[in-house]
């Protein structure tokens, strides 16, 4: 009976114990540095009835050296050029297209209480960050629609994955 009491007891303090440290904001992490684009990826599924076509648009990294330099005075540069591969299907028929884009922007960002970074300009990116590596969800389509629009078809999310150097 001892050993079961002992049991359960350790039991609930193992749970007590590993529920506070989930609830507790690592200060030692900070996103301020420099980081590569690693990675860059979005996808679309689309139907336009009025012309009766469907199929998918998808973007991903093709050549990059594009950085963010985060920085403690609350700025986040963007510099170097990316290209983009867009790649789109339409019932079985593919193209492929290379988007060349060059980077040199400068946003203010602050830091919420869970730790996520928040863009002055476009507070419904969520940038997440851990020791080594910064995801940023870029929300395309706020209503979660995909629309054609110039005669290109917008993602309902962006994301880019970047790692520190």
């Amino acid at each position: 009976m001892k050993n079961l009491i002992f049991l359960s007891t350790a039991i609930t303090s193992l749970l007590i114990i590993s529920c506070g440290k989930d609830d507790q904001l690592d200060t030692s992490l900070s996103p301020v540095g420099t980081w590569e684009l690693m990675d860059y990826y979005s996808e679309a599924n689309f139907e336009i009835e009025s012309i009766g076509i469907s199929g998918t648009a998808t973007t991903e990294l093709g050549n990059s050296d594009a950085t963010i330099a985060i920085n403690e005075n609350g700025t986040l540069v963007w510099s170097g050029t990316c290209t983009i591969l867009s790649t789109v299907d339409i019932a079985g028929q593919v193209q492929t297209e290379e988007m060349s884009f060059v980077h040199a922007e400068i946003e203010n960002w602050v830091e919420n209480e869970t730790g996520m970074l928040i863009l002055e300009n476009d507070p419904n990116t969520q940038i997440t960050y851990d020791e080594n590596t910064l995801t940023m969800i870029v929300n395309a389509m706020p209503t979660g629609d995909v629309t054609e629009e110039f005669g290109s078809f917008l993602p309902d999310t962006i994301e880019l994955t970047f790692e520190k150097i």
